[in-house]
């Protein structure tokens, strides 16, 4: 049968043991960590004694302190973010001198060399399209003039006043990503009794974001001409 009891706790007596000096003796139940034992004989400041406090700061570096529920969690929350969900098992430098990472894909363990792409990734990443938005990754964009130029009376110069200034080079949030002009050459070749014109345009982009639009543009410096044929082409050349 269950005992119908009331549980009290922190009470305490004393005793008067000097009168003269107001001397009181102070006798309770109250228990000390030495006094209490755990099943493998271990006394709870044997286990437990070492602890000084619990904190949810990172930038604390004490061995006698214990880590929060809270500081675990943000701990492993940030251990998936960095690993992928545990999809990443490592990062080491190879016998090369090479960065690679270790991680699974499906049922397999992959290495791949960091900053490198695969050549499916490769194949899919070349576009002849003109379109302005990048993916986060390191690019290469290809733009080429071809035009045909009309003579003009009187002028024997071989190359007759024509080129193409760019007007516009922008990118999205240039203070994370960049683009940079590598390449600017133009030439004329002789075409018999007109001219023909070629210029070619390389561009180095850097997409740290999600996701970047470029803006790039081109003015003629001279209407003498048929007509402008403009080709490109983007390549990811690494994540």
């Amino acid at each position: 049968m269950a005992i119908n009891e009331k549980i009290v706790t922190g009470r305490k007596f004393r005793r008067l043991i000097d009168k003269e000096a107001k001397l009181w003796q102070r006798m309770s139940w109250w228990t000390k960590a030495s006094d209490v034992e755990f099943d493998d004989g271990k006394t709870a400041e044997q286990k437990l004694g070492n602890i000084n406090g619990i904190t949810s700061d990172f930038s604390v570096n004490d061995e006698n302190i214990a880590a929060s529920s809270n500081l675990t969690n943000r701990s492993y929350t940030r251990f998936n973010e960095f690993t992928d969900n545990g999809k990443i098992h490592r990062i080491f430098v190879g016998e090369d001198g090479k960065t690679y990472i270790e991680y699974e894909d499906g049922a397999d363990t992959v290495l791949k060399k960091l900053g490198d792409i695969d050549d499916e990734e490769l194949t899919n990443s070349v576009s002849t399209s003109s379109g302005t938005k990048f993916t986060k990754g390191t690019w290469l964009y290809y733009v080429s003039h071809g035009v045909t130029i009309a003579p003009i009376e009187g002028n024997s110069n071989p190359n007759p006043g024509f080129g193409m200034t760019m007007k516009q080079c922008t990118i999205s949030d240039p203070d994370i990503n960049s683009i940079k002009r590598v390449l600017n050459k133009q030439a004329f070749q002789d075409g018999g009794g007109n001219k023909a014109y070629c210029g070619s345009f390389i561009y180095l982009i850097k997409v740290n974001t999600d996701t970047a639009t470029i803006n790039i543009s081109y003015q003629n410096s001279s209407n003498n001409h048929y007509g402008i044929i403009t080709n490109v082409c983007r390549v990811k050349i690494s994540d």
